[in-house]
């Protein structure tokens, strides 16, 4: 996966879940576009994005888990 607002490549969606949370979400316009599958959903909180995964991607939970 590549992260939408810098452009970091990371190995899987928890490494991407971190970096935006460590990196990115500081932004005061944060926006996180989920980019799963080449989604383009705009959401605005880690909540709402976990929420967008667990209804449309919830296949990727079981595959991404790298670290």
């Amino acid at each position: 996966m590549e992260c939408c607002l810098c452009n970091l490549s990371v190995l899987g969606l928890w490494s991407y879940i971190s970096h935006m949370r460590l990196v990115n979400c500081k932004d005061a316009d944060f926006i996180l576009i989920c980019g799963i599958n080449h989604c383009e959903k705009a959401l605005s909180s880690f909540a709402a994005f976990n929420t967008h995964i667990y209804r449309h991607h919830h296949e990727v939970l079981n595959l991404s888990r790298t670290y």
